[in-house]
């Protein structure tokens, strides 16, 4: 028995499945019944009804599918775009006025320490350079009557000696006062410093603050953590056994866990030279676009990496429709009398991508068979539930 699904619109549109028989005995139609294959069912629309529904015909194409590899991964930022913030000197902290997560150039002043051995530092540096001063006019002048024999030699080296320990103690001290960020020529007896500014040692975001005014910092301690996220990157992890895929230059589309319908693209240019204790290899991409300001260090990720391509037979996705857990497709087997003949047809769907499907078993198909590209769907999905006669 032929089966027929013919489509009437009626209030918009509704569709009604019904079927037409062949003139036979009611023996061969009761076998003809149990030999029903409702695959192989037959649907007619009118051409008005193709045309007022927007309906589309296409043919089977070879196109170029790229080959996949799926891994996972997160967003990194490199150790050189981070900085923690410390100081060479215990001390009280001064006036603050920072957040988290709020912006810092480099070389800002982040807030004051008060350093109180700072002011004994600048005491011994100021006398030490009087006596390096007076020692030189002393030896000078014992040098030139060492000359004339009014002074002894051993007065002389030991003098010598004095002159050389004082210019050394002179130098440490001149050197300290640098790596607090004072300019020794600057330091004289009425501008005596006893705070020192904190600044940013780069331009960033503020990630941490453990420190408040009034607070007492040791030496070394971390008062705050900053963050250049303009240099974040794409580091995913990939499986030993699929090591010899990935090439520098391959394209990754990614989706983060928290927006899995935005896609975003990167590119493989560094591939760690070993394998980590997990048996996986560390991929860096560089992450392409104006997308770096939505993605923030730490999120998870789930990549797509491009790593070949090949050619397959391919139709239009919209063409192809799940009904109970298998996949159909529309094929117009002729047209005549202003009605369009379809048979549905199983599809053996393969990946997608820029809204095609492989068809893996494309081979059972002419290449002058035209499928339904537009409409399947309403046909197909809302139709599956007819009844056979």
């Amino acid at each position: 028995m032929k089966k027929i699904i013919i489509i009437i619109f009626a209030a918009g549109m509704a569709l009604v499945l019904g079927c037409k028989e062949n003139p036979v005995s009611d023996t061969h139609s009761h076998e003809s019944e149990e030999q029903h294959d409702d695959h192989s069912s037959t649907i007619e629309i009118t051409k008005l009804q193709f045309e007022s529904s927007d309906f589309e015909l296409g043919q089977m194409s070879m196109r170029a599918f790229s080959e996949q590899l799926q891994v996972v991964g997160n967003i990194h930022l490199p150790e050189r775009n981070m900085a923690e913030v410390s100081t060479l000197v215990g001390g009280t902290v001064g006036p603050m006025d920072l957040i988290e997560g709020q912006w810092v150039a480099k070389d800002q002043v982040l807030f004051t320490l008060t350093i109180p051995s700072l002011i004994m530092l600048q005491e011994e540096y100021l006398v030490l350079k009087e006596q390096v001063a007076y020692l030189d006019g002393e030896y000078a002048r014992n040098k030139e009557l060492s000359a004339e024999n009014i002074t002894t030699r051993k007065s002389l080296l030991k003098l010598e000696s004095e002159l050389k320990t004082t210019k050394v103690e002179f130098a440490s001290h001149a050197q300290k006062l640098k790596l607090y960020g004072l300019n020794p020529a600057d330091i004289s007896p009425e501008q005596l410093i006893s705070s020192l500014p904190i600044k940013a040692p780069i331009g960033g975001y503020i990630t941490e603050i453990h420190v408040v005014r009034g607070m007492y910092l040791d030496a070394g301690e971390p008062a705050m953590r900053i963050a250049n996220n303009f240099h974040i990157h794409l580091e995913l992890k990939v499986l030993e056994k699929d090591i010899s895929k990935i090439k520098v230059g391959q394209q990754v589309e990614f989706t983060t866990q928290g927006d899995a319908a935005s896609k975003m693209m990167a590119e493989v240019y560094l591939i760690d030279a070993m394998v980590n204790e997990d048996r996986m290899l560390n991929i860096h991409c560089h992450i392409e676009g104006a997308h770096k300001s939505s993605l923030k260090p730490g999120m998870y990720t789930n990549a797509l990496i491009q790593v070949g391509s090949s050619e397959s037979f391919a139709i239009p996705e919209d063409a192809i429709v799940e009904v109970d857990n298998e996949f159909f497709a529309l094929v117009q087997t002729r047209e005549g009398g202003g009605v369009h003949y379809f048979e549905k047809k199983t599809i053996m769907p393969g990946v997608t991508q820029d809204a095609y499907t492989v068809v893996q078993n494309g081979g059972d198909f002419k290449s002058e068979d035209l499928f339904l590209t537009k409409g399947a769907f309403m046909l197909l999905a809302e139709g599956a539930g007819g009844h056979d006669h």
